[in-house]
């Protein structure tokens, strides 16, 4: 997500997205590679975007169930992407990942510009605040730490930081209208986004850790990530 925001603020607003098994993942790349060249070089690119030439990059992360969700982003500017892939283009701002977070580009206070960001999507949320307004009026107060603990596990994206103020206050309204003085479960501190290294995790890899393992695609590419060693597959 994070790479997906850098590269819309980098001028990459013209979206293709879509999902692959991970064993055609390698495939798929490959085709995508041959046509927009989604590995220049970062010299090259200076080049190119200089003579007004259209670049591209081509992102992926796994999904749950060995499915893998992919992003070809795209600038503005001559070439052969906007023909090839008119039909399926999308503008950035309505590229919605895990049925949760939204990008949007809006002007902030701390960068005095317009900059993307991803929010919190309105069917997410509305269907937070119906979740909580049942638990509450319910008196489910463990459905409602759970949610509480769900909502504080989402990437804290700046835009999503604003829609978690939103949730927070939104409790604190349903409690205080249908439970009164009772003891509130506790809210947790909204934390801020580290970004964090964007080192790529080939495919190959992730296939391979999979057979090894047993893991999921999504497992094995966190793993990866996160350097865990592989551990025995299961008999």
């Amino acid at each position: 997500m994070q790479r997906i925001q850098e590269a819309a603020n980098h001028g990459y607003t013209s979206v293709v997205t879509g999902t692959v098994k991970i064993e055609k993942y390698d495939n798929l790349y490959r085709k995508f590679n041959a046509m927009y060249d989604v590995d220049m070089q970062k010299s090259k690119r200076s080049r190119q975007k200089a003579q007004g030439v259209s670049l591209a990059k081509f992102l992926a992360h796994p999904e749950e169930g060995d499915m893998v969700r992919w992003v070809l982003m795209c600038t503005s500017g001559t070439g052969t992407f906007f023909e090839e892939e008119k039909r399926a283009i999308i503008p950035a701002k309505k590229i919605e990942l895990f049925g949760q977070y939204r990008l949007t580009r809006e002007t902030t206070k701390r960068h005095g510009k317009a900059v993307w960001t991803f929010y919190l999507t309105t069917e997410y949320k509305n269907t937070v605040k119906k979740l909580v307004h049942s638990y509450v009026h319910h008196k489910n107060d463990a459905g409602l730490r759970k949610i509480i603990h769900e909502t504080n596990q989402l990437i804290p994206f700046s835009g999503v930081r604003q829609d978690l103020y939103e949730i927070h206050k939104h409790i604190r309204h349903e409690w205080h209208r249908y439970r009164g003085k009772a003891d509130m479960p506790e809210l947790p501190f909204i934390r801020y986004h580290r970004r964090l290294a964007t080192s790529p995790v080939h495919a190959d890899n992730v296939i391979r850790r999979m057979q090894r393992t047993g893991e999921t695609a999504l497992e094995a590419a966190r793993n990866i990530a996160q350097n865990r060693k592989v551990k025995p597959k299961p008999a």
